[in-house]
């Protein structure tokens, strides 16, 4: 069989946490997991329509919920059952809880929860391939009657956040990992808020423990940035040495906290919360012992900053 080289730019859609591809039962369920979770999901089908062998097949009845007349499954696979009753288009039969359902009601129903829990939805569109890299999915290419197309995942910052080589990362590393997370959330939230990185050169090699500011991070956004009313929301990231100590800085000009709710963020009744905190500052103290603090700054409708002081360690 002859063949040949064929070689062509391939446009990038989005960027999503979660790509699903095929829209069965089982790829309704992973999406609308998913994107109830927060993740900002798409979901690829080949046909025009949703559901797979349930309907494309007819495959009937959805089976099997209940044991002995007493239901023992649920999860998303239920709220669907319990939607399309709902919708007069299934009927549960007991002692087995079988589901028996009309098609066309079982995709209008699937479509209607997908883009109402906002999953983007690719009808029509066949799978062509994946771009893999380590091991790993990192885009996925498919095509339609617009196209070929690909769209990205974030392998890359998941594969980061998940490796385990060592407890302790340099500075460098550790913003790497935050470049990726900041510029996955600004494009989620349509560039809502700025960022800016102060880094001197004498602290870029520093270690610190992994995955120490990232959840930092995301606290300024969830509880500063991203729902505040300013127009000009920014976070900025300071890091520099000074006498054999390293100093961070992350803080943004967003809601701020006032001193009773900064009070009790820093300082949490046990069993209510602030187990983040407590992490932090535990690995710290692991980290440098009493040489490693975190301390908080926050005033409201101005802003917080997050302070942590380490001693300067590198690697031999």
């Amino acid at each position: 069989m002859d063949t040949f080289l064929y070689s062509k730019r391939i446009p990038v859609l989005r960027q999503y946490d979660v790509v699903v591809c095929g829209g069965g039962p089982a790829g309704i369920g992973a999406a609308l997991a998913a994107a109830e979770q927060g993740c900002k999901t798409a979901l690829i089908e080949r046909f025009g329509f949703l559901g797979g062998m349930a309907t494309a097949g007819y495959v009937n009845p959805m089976s099997e919920f209940a044991y002995n007349g007493k239901r023992v499954l649920g999860g998303m696979a239920w709220r669907f059952a319990q939607a399309l009753v709902e919708a007069k288009g299934g009927l549960v039969e007991y002692p087995r809880a079988n589901l028996s359902f009309h098609p066309e009601t079982y995709k209008l129903v699937a479509q209607e929860m997908l883009l109402k829990a906002g999953v983007t939805l690719y009808l029509n569109s066949y799978l062509v391939d994946c771009v893999i890299r380590d091991g790993h999915i990192e885009s996925v290419l498919f095509v339609n009657k617009s196209g070929i197309w690909m769209v990205n995942s974030l392998s890359k910052y998941l594969r980061m956040s998940i490796n385990k080589v060592s407890a302790f990362v340099t500075l460098r590393q550790e913003l790497e990992l935050g470049h990726i997370y900041l510029d996955m959330m600004q494009k989620r939230f349509d560039n809502r808020f700025s960022v800016v990185f102060d880094i001197e050169e004498n602290a870029i090699d520093c270690l610190l423990p992994r995955l120490l500011l990232q959840p930092i991070m995301e606290n300024a956004l969830i509880h500063g940035l991203l729902y505040c009313e300013k127009s000009n929301a920014a976070l900025q990231i300071r890091a520099w040495c000074e006498k054999n100590v390293l100093f961070v800085e992350i803080e943004d000009n967003g809601s701020g906290m006032s001193k009773e709710k900064l009070e009790a963020f820093t300082h949490p009744v046990p069993g209510q919360g602030g187990y983040g905190l407590r992490n932090i500052r535990k690995r710290l103290e692991l980290f440098g012992g009493t040489g490693a603090e975190i301390r908080i700054h926050s005033k409201e409708n101005v802003g917080t900053c997050v302070s942590i002081t380490l001693p300067v360690k590198r690697h031999d």
